[in-house]
C-alpha cells in the first residue's frame, strides 16, 4: 500500500514531507536517524515481485527469508535499487480520502513497523489482514507478517540498500534435502513470459544446463505458470569418491533418490521387474517410487538392502553415499568409508576424534599431522582426509577389523602399552 502516515514518536526535531499519487506523507525523523544514511556493506535486502519474497542478505548469502504482498498489477511496485531512508514504530495512518486518521493498533492498514524507500510514499510495513501476504493487492508498497516486519526491523538500520527485482526465473537449493530447482513464477505484471532460451541460457550461466534438456523446459512454459513451478536439477552426491548429479523426487517429505546411477556407480547390474513392479539392483529387490519413467528409491532402503549408508555434508551441500559403516567401539560414525577399488579408505578425522585423539587436517596439502606432529598423506574427499586402514593403524593407537558380510569396520581404541600383533584384517573383495 502506498499509503499516508504520521508517526507518533517522541524526542522528534524534523518533518519530512513527502507527496505520492494525491497522498501526504509526513514522517518523523530524528537526527540521528538521518546520520544513519550512511551504507551499511555487510547485509542488503532483496525482494523479488514474482516470488513474493524478501531476503535479507549477507554477501550472496541468504540469511532469512521472508513471504510478503507487492503491489496489484495497477499500482505496480517500483524495481531498482533503494535505501531505507526511515523507520517508525507503530504508524498512524491518514487516509487518501481525508477520512479520520487510524492509530496503531490492530485496524491499521500499516501494521506496528514502517521502514520507508522512496520519499513519495513507498515502504515494506506491516498490515492488517494476513491473508494479503503472498498476493499482488497493495497500492505499491510491500506487506509483511506484523511478527517478520517487528524482526526485520530490529536486524536492518537507516541506510540500508534494498534491490526490488522482477525475475520470473530462479534457482534455489534446498537446504534441508540437498536438492537443487529450476523455479518458474508467474508473470505477475504481464511483463512477458520467459522463452526457452532464455531459461537455458541462465542455466548455462550457473553451469546446470545439463540437468535439464530444453524440452522439458518447453513443456513447462507452454502448461502455464499460474503458481511457481519446481523443476528438479537433482541432487550432488559423492558415490564412492566420484561426484555426481542424481535426479530425485519428494514423496511424503522424504527425499528419494534415482536408483540406477548409484546402483552402477556401484558396478551393480540394473533391470526392472514389470511381474514385481520393482528394480533388481544386483541380486536385490528394491521397492521404487516411478515418474515419468525412472525408479527412485529410499535412502534408508539403500542402508538396509544394498549397506549403503548415507551421510549429508552440509559444508558442501552434497550427499555421501559410502559402501562402508564404521563402528568406534559401540557408536556407529555418521561417516562412513568407501573404496576406490583397490583399497577402502576412511575417514581419519572423524575416527580420530571419537577415540578422543583429534588430528590436524590440511586438505590443501591433502596432509594429516597427527598428534606427535608427524604429518601422513591420504586423500581429500571434501573437507575430509581418508586415509587407508594400514596407516590408520600406524598414525593412532586402534586395532581395525573389517566385516566384509557385514560391510562393517569395527575400530578398536588400544590403550597405551596394549601391543596387538595384527591390527588389520584385510579383506579379498571391497566393493
Amino acid at each position: 500500500m502506498s499509503f499516508s502516515f504520521l508517526s507518533t514518536m517522541k524526542k522528534k526535531k524534523w518533518w519530512v514531507v513527502a507527496g505520492s499519487m494525491g497522498l501526504i506523507l509526513l514522517v518523523m525523523a530524528s537526527t540521528a536517524a538521518a546520520k544513519q544514511l550512511a551504507p551499511w556493506p555487510t547485509k542488503k535486502i532483496v525482494i523479488n515481485i514474482p516470488s513474493f519474497t524478501l531476503s535479507l542478505m549477507e554477501g550472496d548469502k541468504i540469511i532469512k527469508k521472508y513471504p510478503v504482498a507487492v503491489g496489484k498489477p495497477s499500482a505496480p511496485t517500483p524495481v531498482g535499487e533503494f535505501k531505507i531512508i526511515n523507520k517508525v514504530v507503530n504508524p498512524t495512518w491518514y487516509p487518501p480520502d481525508g477520512g479520520r486518521p487510524v492509530l496503531p493498533g490492530p485496524t491499521n492498514p500499516l501494521g506496528r513497523r514502517w521502514m520507508g524507500f522512496l520519499p513519495n510514499g513507498y515502504g515494506i510495513h506491516g498490515n492488517n489482514n494476513q491473508n494479503s501476504i503472498g498476493q499482488a493487492v497493495s497500492l505499491g508498497c510491500v506487506r509483511m507478517h506484523n511478527s517478520d516486519i517487528e524482526e526485520l526491523f530490529e536486524w536492518v538500520p537507516v541506510g540500508v540498500d534494498l534491490k526490488i527485482t522482477y525475475e520470473t526465473v530462479d534457482v534455489e537449493g534446498d537446504p534441508t534435502t540437498g536438492q537443487t530447482y529450476l523455479v518458474l513464477y508467474p508473470d505477475v505484471y504481464h511483463r512477458g513470459v520467459p522463452t526457452v532460451t532464455a531459461v537455458h541460457n541462465k542455466l548455462q550461466a550457473l553451469g546446470l544446463s545439463d540437468y535439464v534438456t530444453k524440452e522439458r523446459i518447453a513443456a513447462a512454459l507452454n502448461c502455464g505458470i499460474s503458481a511457481p513451478t519446481y523443476i528438479c536439477l537433482g541432487m550432488k552426491v559423492r558415490i564412492n569418491g566420484k561426484e555426481a548429479v542424481v535426479d530425485t523426487e519428494i514423496v511424503n517429505g522424504e527425499t528419494l533418490v534415482a536408483v540406477r546411477p548409484i546402483a552402477e556407480a556401484l558396478g551393480m547390474s540394473v533391470s526392472w521387474d514389470p511381474d514385481r513392479q520393482a528394480v533388481i539392483a544386483g541380486s536385490t529387490v528394491l521397492s521404487v517410487h516411478v515418474k515419468t519413467g525412472q525408479s527412485f528409491v529410499h535412502l534408508s532402503d539403500l542402508e538396509t538392502k544394498l549397506g549403503i549408508k548415507s551421510y549429508w555434508c552440509e559444508t558442501e551441500q552434497l550427499l555421501e553415499l559410502f559402501t562402508w559403516r564404521i563402528k568406534v567401539g559401540q557408536v556407529e560414525l555418521t561417516q562412513g568409508a568407501w573404496s576406490d577399488k583397490k583399497e577402502v579408505w576412511l575417514p581419519v578425522g572423524a575416527i580420530a576424534h571419537a577415540i578422543g585423539l583429534p588430528v590436524e587436517q590440511i586438505p590443501e596439502q591433502a596432509l594429516v599431522i597427527d598428534n606427535q606432529k608427524r604429518q601422513w598423506s591420504g586423500k581429500v574427499q571434501g573437507n575430509n582426509i581418508f586415509v587407508s586402514a594400514q596407516m590408520l593403524t600406524e598414525m593412532l593407537p586402534v586395532k581395525v577389523i573389517m566385516l566384509s558380510d557385514q560391510q562393517l569396520i569395527d575400530i578398536m581404541y588400544l590403550p597405551e602399552g596394549m601391543v596387538e600383533e595384527q591390527s588389520e584384517i584385510p579383506i579379498n573383495d571391497p566393493l
